[in-house]
């Protein structure tokens, strides 16, 4: 069982602005997914795949702890600033600061791995002060989305990730023309740079204005631990999922690696889009009460019908993708690994949307436990399959533990309807 929920005595919000943020936030996430496969499907007729697979290693070790941090500094914002009342913007700032400080930190230690484990770039001082460098710009871009969206803003992320997607896709060629180093990482990070630097200001203000409700908890109080509960919540999840194509990469070499970061980031559009429902559940469950699982109910047969929708048309479409793209990657197994990686998306939304309902009530020993469980087994265990099987080996093993994780959410609830009805 997990812990007793805090008492919050605040209002729920309605539902239209519940469908609403969701709106916005899925709308903002599919334009990041169809704007960020053509940015892959760029990078995958300009540059070949053994090229490739380095430069999305790269990718994937500043991605992967930038990610982690910022998200899960991202969903303590998204479940307390609401209720913080006239503490928003001690609380907005805390956090930075701490999220700043770990940056820095992982920072140096992603930049000193990209350059001792992958041979094509081992020992480049340039190379480690740019993964460096990229993990913090990324995890002040990404925490953005949660910051604007906990202070009432959804509606401005379309504009801003699909801004930074295109200008992304237009600086790729002029990098590769001028012959930067690293096209891909600099053509990432540069769009970044300049939307933190006109949106963070904007989030200073939104908090130095934000009359959210007041509920009974010290929200700046428990910021660290809800932090800290989150940020490793996330790290044995979505952190896992995002350095699989550096581990693969380093296992099975920069072509195998290249065909599974193509495909996972095909297959993203979908994560992306349940992950954008999971985080409006928080942001409006967190206070609800009783209400809050009749919320969750209903984004799980959204989540459902779209992101299983959605695969089955990623795998209809990826053969006639990967011969456009480049026919190598079909004869890399590239179909089979979107197929795996599809049916491990379809099958993670009940997870997504349980983890969402998780935070917003700030129960997080279960879903600790879970991914504590599923992270040590992946990471055990994707090394050798991948150096065994290579991608298609690796995607099984992802999509394995996307099932898992939805079945253990399923047994969890179910343990939790059946102790309450127990006289």
């Amino acid at each position: 069982m997990t812990a007793a929920p805090a008492v919050v005595a605040a209002p729920t919000r309605g539902s239209g602005r519940l469908y609403r943020d969701a709106a916005a936030l899925a709308s903002s996430s599919m334009l990041t997914a169809v704007l960020g496969f053509g940015f892959w499907a760029v990078c995958a007729r300009l540059i070949p795949p053994a090229t490739l697979g380095v430069q999305t290693a790269l990718m994937s070790i500043i991605s992967a702890p930038a990610i982690v941090i910022a998200s899960g500094m991202g969903d303590a914002f998204t479940a307390l600033v609401p209720i913080a009342g006239r503490d928003a913007p001690e609380l907005v700032r805390r956090g930075y600061r701490r999220l700043l400080a770990t940056a820095v930190v992982l920072g140096v230690g992603a930049g000193a791995l990209a350059v001792t484990v992958l041979p094509e770039i081992r020992g480049s001082v340039s190379v480690a002060v740019l993964v460096a460098a990229g993990v913090v710009i990324w995890c002040l871009f990404v925490v953005q989305d949660p910051a604007l969206t906990s202070l009432g803003r959804a509606h401005w992320l379309p504009v801003e990730n699909g801004s930074v997607s295109l200008v992304k896709i237009g600086l790729l060629p002029l990098t590769l023309a001028i012959g930067v180093a690293q096209p891909i990482v600099i053509a990432s990070l540069v769009p970044c740079v300049a939307a933190v630097a006109v949106l963070r200001p904007q989030v200073r203000r939104l908090a130095a204005r934000h009359e959210g409700r007041t509920a009974a908890v010290d929200a700046v109080g428990e910021l660290p631990r809800l932090a800290l509960r989150t940020t490793v919540s996330i790290a044995m999840s979505l952190g896992v999922l995002t350095a699989t194509p550096f581990l693969v990469t380093a296992a099975a070499g920069p072509e195998r690696g290249a065909v599974f970061s193509l495909a996972l980031a095909i297959v993203q559009s979908l994560d992306f889009v349940g992950a954008a429902l999971g985080v409006s559940l928080v942001v409006h469950a967190s206070g609800a009460g009783a209400d809050s699982a009749r919320m969750a109910r209903t984004m799980l047969a959204r989540a459902v019908a779209i992101v299983g929708g959605g695969a089955v048309v990623l795998v209809l479409l990826s053969p006639i993708a990967l011969r456009l793209l480049d026919g190598r990657y079909l004869q890399l197994h590239g179909v089979a690994v979107i197929a795996l990686l599809a049916l491990g998306s379809a099958s993670r939304s009940g997870y997504v949307i349980w983890a969402a309902l998780q935070r917003a009530r700030r129960e997080m020993r279960a879903l600790l436990t879970l991914n504590a469980v599923v992270a040590s087994v992946v990471l055990a265990t994707i090394v050798p399959v991948a150096s065994r099987w290579g991608a298609v080996g690796a995607a099984a093993l992802v999509a394995g533990a996307n099932v898992f994780l939805t079945v253990c959410a399923g047994v969890h609830v179910a343990v939790r309807r059946h102790a309450r009805r127990r006289p």
